[in-house]
């Protein structure tokens, strides 16, 4: 094979275009590039492709098959806009339970970042127990990761209670 930098680029700008052998071929060789900065955004691309070409489910397949827990948490997230209604209730559910499990506070907050759109458009008895499960799991991290992550869930907070409980928010984080 070639240089995996080139490879992967062309893979990434190929994606939208390939059809669903092709996609499936490409995700094989995409797998196998060394170095994950440039192997991961290639997969997405392909990933999203077999997505919107009907094939949600493998490529939700895909994405748990990726190996580091911080890249796949957050390409979880990222994938769920192109995901099926049927599929986003699950996907949504696995990544909100990564994200509270992440070690690393960056990718928390970027996970949670992708996810509280999603999780905002539930309906309210849906919401309240993930929000219930993750509000504690939240509220163990040091203070500045705390902040990080109520920005990120800002939209959560907003649809269970309202102006009162984004405006009780900001009064706490102020003192």
């Amino acid at each position: 094979t070639g240089d995996g930098g080139t490879q992967a680029k062309a893979l990434r700008g190929m994606a939208a275009y390939l059809s669903e052998p092709y996609v499936r071929e490409a995700l094989e060789l995409a797998r196998e590039i060394r170095g994950r900065d440039i192997r991961v955004p290639a997969l997405m691309a392909l990933i999203h492709r077999l997505s919107g070409l009907g094939y949600a489910e493998e490529a939700l397949a895909a994405v748990r098959g990726i190996e580091d827990e911080a890249v796949r948490a957050t390409q979880l997230a990222g994938l769920i806009p192109y995901l099926p209604e049927s599929l986003k209730p699950e996907a949504l559910h696995e990544a909100l339970a990564m994200a509270r499990d992440l070690a690393d506070e960056p990718s928390r907050v970027e996970v949670l970042d992708r996810l509280a759109p999603h999780l905002a458009q539930l309906p309210k008895d849906k919401l309240y127990p993930l929000w219930a499960e993750t509000l504690p799991v939240l509220a163990t991290r040091p203070r500045p990761n705390v902040f990080a992550c109520l920005r990120a869930v800002a939209p959560v907070m907003n649809v269970l209670g309202g102006e009162e409980a984004v405006a009780d928010t900001f009064r706490a984080i102020q003192e």
